[in-house]
């Protein structure tokens, strides 16, 4: 069963569709560059009230770390957040990355930073 595995691989491999490659601009326009993606604008902070007010159609991002990361894999902050507001529909964005620390947030080269990555999901909250 191994031999017959393996001797599948190799055929997938050696195979015309596994030998074509992909102009990196095909994938220009789903990519959120550094060197090409919009910054935000500069703005006065706001002062922030607790607990938050969410509004009808809110754009909220989770950034931090890889507890953050993780519970994308589960859904179930995404759906506490419906429940309890069944009728602002919501969008939920995870922007956390495992092993982010506040002054560390180590990517791959022309990865865009957080605050292009906000700018580009149009975050509210």
């Amino acid at each position: 069963m191994r031999r017959h595995l393996t001797m599948i691989a190799i055929l997938l491999a050696a195979s015309p569709l596994a030998a074509q490659t992909l102009d990196n601009e095909s994938f220009d326009r789903f990519g959120i560059y550094e060197a090409t993606a919009p910054r935000p604008q500069a703005i006065e902070p706001r002062a922030t009230t607790l607990p938050l007010e969410l509004r009808k159609g809110d754009r909220i991002a989770l950034i931090g770390n890889t507890l953050f990361e993780r519970s994308q894999l589960f859904g179930q902050f995404e759906a506490l957040l419906h429940r309890q507001f069944p009728d602002h529909e919501l969008v939920v964005r995870h922007l956390a990355w495992s092993a982010d620390q506040i002054d560390l947030q180590p990517r791959p080269d022309n990865f865009a930073d957080t605050f292009q990555h906000l700018t580009h999901e149009r975050v509210d909250v």
